[in-house]
């Protein structure tokens, strides 16, 4: 039978066992996994894990699937039994009360936050919401997923109640120029998209769910390679626009 989680294992458990002391050195105590297969026992990784000191982590759905197959459904109650069954598998494998924890938990959607869902200038009003169909798609499954795990009664879902939510926002590189740098205008675009996003344009489920801390934001974007270019990302990103 195959077993994804321990054919990883087999496959790059040298790399593990170099990578997570050094990963330790660094005084990180939580490692964000993606992928986070469904299958098989981690048992092996999450004991090199505790070799190394760190005693946490982030398991990643996988929802990327469920995103891109709800182009095809016609029928909403279809996509919600394809996304509560998916979830409810996944939750089965949270690590709870063992030497290795949950402390939250993620999302890999395989969608990235294009520019046409941002306003066109840092100073537009919240009140026009992107009408883009992926946008429309993003936030109507986002809903739905927090009102299956914070809202519903099954059982099987418990493990991700009692764990925050990191909600993605991955930009990509669709923002960042040839030498690493975001621009004053577009990290004030992407300020403002959120905050439209998580206010005025947010759903009665996920303003709850903000206000709970049960949902925090990742935010990831794609530097370019080269000496330097990925601290310029960061520098812009982190010091409040002038």
């Amino acid at each position: 039978e195959h077993d994804t989680a321990n054919a990883y294992q087999d496959m790059y458990g040298e790399l593990h066992r170099r990578d997570l002391p050094q990963i330790s050195q660094l005084g990180a105590n939580v490692v964000r996994l993606r992928p986070w297969g469904e299958e098989g026992s981690r048992a092996g990784f999450l004991a090199a894990m505790k070799g190394a000191g760190i005693t946490q982590v982030i398991p990643t759905l996988p929802f990327s699937r469920i995103y891109s197959q709800s182009y095809s459904f016609t029928d909403a109650t279809v996509s919600e039994q394809k996304m509560t069954q998916h979830v409810q598998r996944f939750a089965l494998t949270i690590p709870t009360g063992g030497d290795v924890s949950a402390v939250a938990w993620s999302l890999d959607l395989g969608v990235k936050v294009g520019k046409g869902w941002l306003a066109p200038t840092p100073e537009a009003a919240c009140k026009n919401e992107p009408d883009l169909d992926e946008y429309q798609r993003y936030k109507s499954l986002m809903e739905g997923l927090l009102r299956l795990v914070q809202d519903s009664a099954l059982s099987q879902v418990e493990p991700l109640r009692n764990i925050p939510l990191l909600l993605p926002f991955d930009f990509g590189s669709s923002i960042v120029s040839p030498n690493g740098v975001i621009s004053v205008d577009d990290f004030a675009r992407c300020r403002l998209f959120v905050r439209c996003f998580t206010t005025e344009w947010a759903g009665p489920e996920l303003l709850a769910a903000l206000k709970s801390k049960k949902v925090q934001w990742l935010w990831a974007f794609a530097a370019p390679g080269g000496d330097g270019k990925a601290d310029a990302v960061a520098n812009t990103f982190f010091q409040e626009p002038r």
